[in-house]
């Protein structure tokens, strides 16, 4: 086999939901090097290859992990309500073996951490998904306008746009999108003002004239130069972040919506969706396929009960109704949810290399890093990841199967 030089492999980034699959890598003096990638993803990756260690642990001292497995299947086994989270930064094999697990033990599951997904979810059943793929993006469209609470999350997102006719439409962000290509303007407004920006350019689509707009003669000067680039373009594509959605409320996010319906009466229009974590969109598939429902998920009797906000992970924990809880994932969670599952009483069961200390610790191989897996990219198109090494840690599906496979359930799954 020859040797891995330089930046000459193509690899698929799994620092956002993006999936960037023109990153190059390669070895330089022993080092493993990347081409094309951006400083989120670089910060990701970095992150990511420096996990080196960590023990398999159970009540703080080093284990096999036959022991682990064991001993982690015995505390579920005296459990009242498992709850399981994270996923989102999963491979969909994961989030597959998570389910399945939480099938045989009659777990709760949910990937939603600080997000509430309600508004985007209640916004799709009044309004219907129009939606495009990036490739279509940068193909056919002819303007996009990013709005977005941080930009910086997808700083490659404005590179999918080969003109200059990008547009940033949301609050401050100190990092900014990080692309070499050049905006047309951007667009500091709060929530308040957004919400107001999309029912002004429905009116605006509908003839409606002479409402009172606010005193603020820069704020519409601004949004009658974004309504005259709207009305000049053939495709208009607006991407929007779970950040936004949940500052404009469901009200807000259907505005969003019917907005884009009304444009493509004179123009294609879209609505992308940009997921937060690399496989937020494949978790989302996968529940969905398997549970019938995105988030908030109980299983009973190996059945499963969409229960809604209820069964998410911030509300069932400020409740402490679970007596276990089972991290699956290897990021941080943000700063709400990680106060909240450090304030939980439950008995803690940590698989991958969250930041979580727990009664066990079973840290696992790394999606695209240490082993390959299938993946939804942001705007729902399928991804396989490979991976870039060799890892000393289990894979994570072996992990959960095993436990599922010693789990004590009231209804056997085929």
């Amino acid at each position: 086999m020859a040797r891995e030089t330089d930046c000459q492999r193509r690899f698929v980034c799994t620092g956002c939901s993006l999936l960037c699959a023109d990153v190059l890598t390669g070895v330089r003096d022993g080092d493993r090097v990347f081409d094309r990638v951006c400083e989120s993803g670089r910060r990701w990756l970095d992150h990511a290859l420096a996990r080196n260690g960590g023990a398999i642990r159970v009540a703080g001292q080093v284990a096999p992990l036959e022991q682990a497995v064991q001993a982690a299947a015995d505390r579920i086994a005296d459990s009242r309500l498992p709850l399981i989270v994270g996923l989102a930064d999963q491979s969909g094999e994961t989030q597959l073996a998570a389910i399945r697990l939480a099938r045989r033990i009659d777990a709760a599951l949910d990937w939603t951490g600080d997000h509430d997904p309600l508004a985007w979810q209640e916004a799709l059943q009044v309004t219907g998904r129009v939606t495009c793929s990036l490739e279509e993006l940068r193909d056919q469209a002819d303007l996009l306008v990013l709005w977005s609470t941080t930009p910086s999350a997808h700083p490659r997102l404005p590179d999918w746009f080969p003109t200059e006719t990008v547009v940033i439409a949301g609050d401050a962000d100190p990092e900014g999108p990080a692309s070499a290509v050049p905006l047309a303007r951007r667009l500091v407004w709060q929530p308040t003002r957004q919400l107001q920006a999309i029912r002004r350019l429905r009116e605006s689509l509908a003839g409606i004239t002479g409402a009172d707009d606010p005193d603020d003669a820069s704020w519409r000067e601004e949004l009658e130069w974004l309504r005259q680039r709207i009305n000049d373009s053939r495709f208009c594509v607006l991407a929007v972040d779970h950040g936004l959605a949940e500052a404009l409320g469901t009200v807000g996010v259907v505005d969003l919506s019917n907005l884009v319906r009304e444009l493509n009466r004179d123009r294609r229009a879209a609505l992308v969706h940009l997921a937060g974590q690399a496989n937020q969109r494949g978790v989302i598939e996968v529940l969905t396929e398997q549970a019938a429902a995105p988030f908030g998920v109980l299983w009973r009797e190996g059945q499963p009960l969409f229960r809604g906000l209820t069964a998410t992970a911030p509300w069932m924990l400020e409740r402490q109704e679970p007596d276990l809880l089972m991290v699956v994932g290897h990021r941080p969670f943000a700063a709400g949810m990680e106060q909240a599952v450090h304030n939980s009483q439950a008995t803690k069961i940590r698989i991958g290399h969250a930041p979580v200390p727990a009664d066990i610790e079973i840290p696992t191989a790394i999606w695209g890093i240490d082993l390959p897996g299938t993946a939804f990219r942001t705007d729902g198109m399928p991804r396989a990841v490979p991976g870039l090494r060799d890892s000393q840690w289990p894979d994570p599906v072996t992990v959960l199967d095993g436990i599922s496979g010693l789990a004590r359930s009231d209804t056997e799954i085929a």
